[in-house]
């Protein structure tokens, strides 16, 4: 339990992703949500 709790809270948000333009998964959601405040289309809401 504890290998998955490391996998899943530390290293997936953390690694870089090179489908998201070697972002991590967290810092591409929040460019994503930035971009995104004007078009209500596409805006995430949290």
């Amino acid at each position: 339990m504890a290998i998955f709790q490391f996998i899943e809270g530390w290293y997936n948000p953390a690694r870089r992703h090179s489908a998201l333009g070697y972002q991590s998964s967290v810092n591409y959601e929040r460019s994503a949500r930035e971009q995104n405040r004007g078009n209500s289309k596409h805006y995430l809401p949290y």
